[in-house]
């Protein structure tokens, strides 16, 4: 390929090695790193790290795994621990040394359990299934009659004679 056949490269050369996608996908899945936080990591600014995310497939999609991993490794696992509640170890220590270690033990959160049943099982759980299920066959119901009332009504007031109608006080 001659040389006349070649774009003339523009602007300042990337930084970008291939080993970042490696460690983005690191940071990410094990510090839970946000796109700031990579480029912090990288010395570069939060859109390069956009960029890079869509100029470099392999970047962008360690990026992603990386995520994903750490939500579902990490922010699941605390999610369940805070719903089922627990026991764990405090370990008091003074001068390298330990000096106590007091066995506590961590409620069940409600909260947490709503959230993790309404996402889990959202046809049991949402607060839309219950008000579903709970109107249930009433709900037509309700509605035959409201436009019964409705048809009733319009009907009543067409039918009435104007001077049969009682005054208003804005006539007196």
């Amino acid at each position: 390929m001659s040389k006349e056949n070649k774009k003339p490269v523009v602007g300042r050369p990337t930084v970008y090695q291939p080993e970042y996608a490696c460690q983005a996908l690191t940071a990410c899945a094990e510090l839970g790193a946000t796109d700031k936080d990579l480029a912090d990591i990288f010395g570069v600014c939060i859109r390069t790290v956009q960029y890079w995310k869509k100029r470099h497939p392999e970047f962008g999609q360690s990026v992603s795994q990386g995520k994903e991993e750490f939500d579902t490794n990490q922010v699941e696992r605390s999610l369940l621990q805070a719903a089922l509640g627990g026991t764990y170890e405090e370990v008091y220590e003074q001068e390298g040394k330990v000096v106590k270690k007091v066995t506590k033990h961590k409620a069940p959160d409600v909260k947490a359990c709503l959230f993790w049943l309404k996402n889990r099982e959202p046809q049991r759980w949402s607060d839309k299934a219950a008000m579903a299920q709970e109107l249930g066959d009433d709900l037509a119901e309700l509605l035959d009659q409201a436009k019964k009332r409705l048809c009733e009504a319009e009907q009543k007031e067409i039918s009435q004679d104007p001077a049969d109608a009682p005054e208003s006080p804005s006539d007196e």
